[in-house]
């Protein structure tokens, strides 16, 4: 249609031809595009058609859109339980910090660590956290008897 005449681009502030509708706008470059009245409505008509079909051709089958839906609530799911994690070690190592700035008489009261074989004991019911973050009866004592 350009190259028979049919359409004219406009930028702003031109004046339209006399009985000639803007068929379409594209603002990425900021043109009107005219054409004369009857064939402007067809022009954006089939613009329109054209540009949904090419949408509808390079839209994904629905087993990909599933399989993507899928891995994106995958990935979802594992940053939140990664900033979970983050949270946690964060407040485990602040608390972990704590009793041992109150073990050394920084905080109001200190606490009485002369038995150390609770501490030990309590070292041996932690399970896993104990195999993941290490002995807390030889943390305590390497920090307080040192």
């Amino acid at each position: 249609m350009r190259a028979c005449g049919l359409l004219r681009e406009l930028t702003f502030g031109a004046i339209p031809p006399r009985g000639w509708g803007m068929a379409w706008y594209e603002p990425q470059r900021r043109v009107k595009v005219y054409a004369p009245i009857p064939i402007h409505r067809a022009a954006r008509w089939i613009r329109e058609a054209s540009w949904r079909f090419r949408i509808a051709m390079s839209a994904p089958c629905r087993e990909r859109q599933e399989s993507w839906d899928l891995q994106r609530r995958m990935r979802e799911s594992q940053t939140l339980a990664q900033e979970y994690a983050r949270g946690y070690l964060a407040g485990w190592r602040e608390c972990r910090e704590a009793c041992v700035a109150a073990a050394r008489g920084g905080g109001g009261g200190a606490i009485d660590l002369s038995n150390v074989a609770s501490v030990e004991a309590v070292a041996e019911d932690l399970g896993t956290d104990h195999e993941i973050f290490g002995d807390p009866a030889l943390f305590v004592r390497s920090e307080i008897f040192e």
